[in-house]
């Protein structure tokens, strides 16, 4: 019987030192593990087809880092509504990890919040920017009569914009168009970071 307790402890103790590793990874900031976390969660896109309602949410996604520092079986364990848990998936699956000794499991909670609608308060030539925007020739010239972007950036607490990028366009020479509007803003801080959401509507006259 001695010789069965000899064998069965070492398994325990194993076994309790196991989900003790598991809990441990799970309380682990996640920028001990990804380096690129925070600038993963600056470009958090409030979904696009959300109903008017829904202002803000949050998502929590568990997944495992591989020795490699590769992320895999990423699982949305808690959301506050279902709306957010593909956009707060596809944020993980961005991340860039360090190679880690064994294979742990780490938790983001991502948090969403519908961003502002661009005005002169924010950016004191808007209305003049948006006024500028021509039609892409080179739309007209392949007969498109009509097209829309939906632009987003980060206003910084000092007005500065960053990653400024079209969330969904209709065509290529419409996003581009788009692009140069914004890199033509002239913003003012609000004290803190805002995300600002812009759509562009085209048509051919």
């Amino acid at each position: 019987m001695s010789n069965v307790r000899c064998y069965v402890k070492p398994l325990v103790i194993v076994f309790v030192l196991a989900q003790a590793a598991v809990a441990q990874a799970l309380a682990v900031p996640p920028t001990d593990l990804c380096p690129n976390v925070a600038d993963i969660l600056d470009t958090t896109s409030f979904p696009l087809d959300s109903p008017p309602a829904l202002v803000q949410g949050q998502a929590t996604v568990d997944f495992t880092i591989r020795v490699d520092g590769s992320v895999v079986d990423p699982v949305v364990n808690d959301v506050t509504d279902t709306a957010f848990s593909a956009p707060a998936l596809a944020l993980v699956a961005r991340l860039s990890c360090k190679p880690q000794i064994t294979s742990v499991r780490a938790r983001l909670p991502i948090s969403f919040r519908r961003p502002a609608t661009l005005t002169p308060y924010l950016c004191r030539n808007y209305a003049a920017v948006m006024h500028s925007v021509a039609y892409p020739k080179e739309a007209a010239l392949q007969g498109i009569e009509k097209g829309e972007v939906i632009m987003e950036f980060t206003l910084s607490p000092t007005g500065g914009i960053s990653n400024l990028r079209a969330l969904r366009f209709s065509h290529e020479v419409f996003a581009v168009e788009a692009l140069l509007a914004m890199q033509r803003l002239e913003c003012s801080g609000t004290g803190k970071q805002v995300q600002v959401r812009v759509p562009f509507a085209f048509r051919l006259e």
